[in-house]
């Protein structure tokens, strides 16, 4: 007697529940990696975010640092300022005719002009000019704010004492030579112009360090141009009702004071964005305030470098 059986090809080696098991299996491992690399990715844009709001923190408390300083820088250099008006400091700092009285200045005129009695006698020509001290300040002080913007890889080489120094030589020439203008400036159109230049830049440097501190954020060129020209133009109207004769100087004036704000919030910008690591050490707060207050002799070397950039192109 013989007996048949079936026989079949690739018979299956496992049983089919063992089979749906791995299949299982396999569906739930890929499920774990595809939870765990957006996991892994969610953690790895958490990261970034965290760093990126730390370093706009880390931006806008050294940029209201820069701010702060230059309060205090502005108080030093009105101290230069007097100093250059009311002592004997003006000696150093300009020559002028016998026949003008000493530390003897009007309100918004010249002391040609005036009924204070500034001018001795009217025989001998008027004669006001800068001393060699002033040219050896502005020499001295755009060397080293060249040296400064260039070199500033080497400079933050130097121990941090010699760093002081040099940023005191260079604020040193930048005050005399400013306290120098504005010694010029009220022998020739008065003494009013110089408190209300004064003035007028203290409560912009102020409003642009009260609203980085206090927002911890960064200034844009929006809410710095309320912060400049509120209190400008308040102060324009202003001396105008009282002096309505010397409009053309105060508006120059208040041209003038537009142009340093807007120079502060430029000048901000780019010293930040020149920056790969932010530093909040008093030196570096101290190198960007000196960029910054430092008005005419970086407005000046920016002005010759984009100059030089459009040339080139």
């Amino acid at each position: 007697m013989y007996i048949y059986t079936s026989y079949e090809k690739n018979q299956p080696n496992q049983p089919l529940n063992y089979i749906s098991d791995s299949q299982q299996t396999i569906q739930t491992n890929n499920t774990e990696q595809f939870e765990f690399e957006q996991i892994q990715s969610f953690d790895i844009e958490y990261i970034l975010g965290s760093q990126q709001v730390e370093d706009s923190l880390k931006r806008a408390d050294y940029i209201s640092s820069a701010y702060a300083a230059m309060i205090i820088e502005n108080f030093i250099i009105l101290a230069v300022i007097l100093l250059g008006l009311y002592s004997e400091l003006q000696y150093w700092l300009i020559t002028k005719s016998s026949n003008i009285k000493d530390f003897c200045y009007c309100e918004m005129e010249g002391v040609s002009e005036c009924n204070f009695g500034c001018v001795i006698s009217q025989k001998n020509e008027l004669s006001i000019r800068p001393t060699y001290l002033f040219y050896c300040c502005i020499s001295i002080g755009a060397i080293l704010q060249i040296w400064l913007n260039f070199g500033i890889l080497y400079f933050r080489k130097l121990y941090w004492a010699q760093q002081l120094i040099l940023l005191i030589v260079v604020f040193s020439c930048y005050a005399l030579m400013i306290s120098t203008l504005c010694t010029l400036i009220a022998y020739n159109f008065g003494i009013g112009l110089i408190y209300l230049g004064w003035l007028n830049a203290f409560v912009i440097i102020f409003c642009f360090a009260f609203y980085t501190m206090k927002t911890k954020s960064e200034l844009n060129y929006g809410i710095g141009a309320l912060f400049i020209m509120s209190p400008t133009i308040f102060f324009l109207i202003m001396f105008i009702k009282i002096n309505p004769n010397y409009v053309i100087f105060l508006l120059l004036s208040s041209l003038i004071l537009m142009s340093f704000g807007f120079y502060v919030i430029w000048e901000s910008k780019k010293m930040l964005s020149q920056q790969r690591i932010i530093r909040l050490s008093i030196i570096e707060i101290l190198i960007g305030s000196e960029f910054l207050i430092a008005f005419v002799n970086q407005g000046v070397f920016r002005g010759v470098e984009l100059l030089i950039k459009k040339l080139k192109k």
